[in-house]
Order: C-alpha cells, then structure tokens, then sequence
C-alpha cells in the first residue's frame, strides 16, 4: 500500500552538511520578473501540464536504488519516477510584441519511499527536493521545495511524494547546468534520527528536456540550458 505525503511547514533540513541555501520557495513560485499576476497563474497551470506531457513522452518508469545515493544511519528502499528533472520553457508576454522566455524545471518525485529497517514502530518520513545548479567547481542548492511529510506503519509501508517544478532563482544568461537532489530522512514518532538519503540523477533517461525555443543537453546526471 502506498500513499501521497503531506506539507509540512517547517524543515528538518536546515544545516545538511555541504549544501549552500541560496534561496527557499513555495510550490511553483518565485516566477521571473515582468510575469504579471494572471500570467504566473496561468504558467503554474503550464508547468503541471508539460510536466505530466514530459512523462508520458519518456515513459515513467522506476528504478530502485538506480541513481547515486549516499546516506547514514539505516535509511530505507526509495524509488525515483524517471525522468528525475525535466527542463523546459515559459514564454510570457512583457509588453506588446516582446516576448521573454524563461528556463523552468520540474520533477515527478519518488515513486515510492519504504520502512526504515532500524526500528519495526511506526516511522516518520520527511521528503526535500534541491534545485541545484554547478557553479564551476560543485552544485550549489539554488530552489528548495517545501518538505512533504508522511507516516509509515506495518498496515502502510510505502510512501510517495508529488510532482514540483520551480525556476530557477536567477535566469542566467549563458547555459547553466542543473539537477534535482532529493533528500529523505526517517524518524521515529519521538524525533529520533534513523537514516537519511541524498539521491542525484547518474544515468540516461534520468534527466530529460522538452524545449522548443532554447538549447537544451540532457546529460546523465544534469541538464545544460
């Protein structure tokens, strides 16, 4: 059995241990300057679709364990949706005849995030995702999505968390690269840490892009547009 997490309002990871925070949003925020308010409600609508079209043009698929993946404590089985991001385009309107098209990324989330084996109690799960983008030298946590939270028990084992997408905080104007981590971690109903897992694309068919009027490369492990 398997279900969707819920919002949580406050975060667990707030010092992970050589990630930079530049910026922290809600869903589908942060939109560019110039998007007027009817057109940013409407690009939320856009996002949701083209990543839904995305999916079902790759093929949604899972892979155990397939992606890079480090951790403590005893974390538990997770499962991706593939690809891991997705880069794409937004077009707006900023004055008549001007047109600006803006980089946005989305994700599908984890298919399926299993029990801990530290503990056979009931198990609370906290789910992050990190736009991160590389700067030359390592990647940088650029877009923080809210944490999604669940419980896991004997009679539900299995949780999954939603689809997000986000731009990026700054458009830059040259081809920047860029990929999804996902951070989960366990507890017990006390607080107690019982493990933890970064996972990173690493492979083909992890990344993916959907863009008409923009450059765009997806590599294993990265998107570069």
């Amino acid at each position: 059995m398997r279900t969707a997490l819920t919002l949580g309002s406050s975060s667990p990871f707030a010092s992970l241990r050589g990630v930079r925070v530049i910026a922290a949003i809600a869903p589908v925020k942060g939109a560019p300057p110039g998007c007027q308010r009817g057109r940013r409600a409407k690009a939320v609508g856009i996002v949701s679709a083209i990543i839904v079209g995305v999916a079902a043009m790759v093929g949604v698929g899972g892979s155990a364990d397939a992606t890079q993946s480090a951790g403590d404590g005893r974390p538990g089985p997770t499962r991706v949706f593939k690809p891991m991001i997705t880069a794409f385009e937004e077009q707006n309107l900023i004055e008549l005849n001007v047109i600006a098209t803006y980089r946005v990324f989305g994700t599908m989330g984890l298919q399926s995030v299993k029990r801990s084996p530290a503990t056979a109690s009931r198990q609370r799960v906290a789910i992050r995702y990190l736009l991160q983008q590389w700067d030359g030298t390592r990647w940088v946590t650029d877009r923080l999505s809210p944490v999604y939270r669940g419980w896991l028990t004997a009679a539900q084992p299995s949780l999954s968390s939603p689809a997000w997408a986000t731009y990026p905080s700054r458009q830059p104007t040259l081809p920047r690269s860029y990929r999804f981590a996902f951070v989960v971690r366990w507890y017990t109903p006390g607080g107690k840490h019982l493990g933890s897992r970064i996972i990173v694309p690493a492979h083909s068919g992890e990344t993916a892009c959907s863009v008409v009027h923009m450059k765009c490369t997806a590599a294993p492990g990265f998107v570069t547009l």
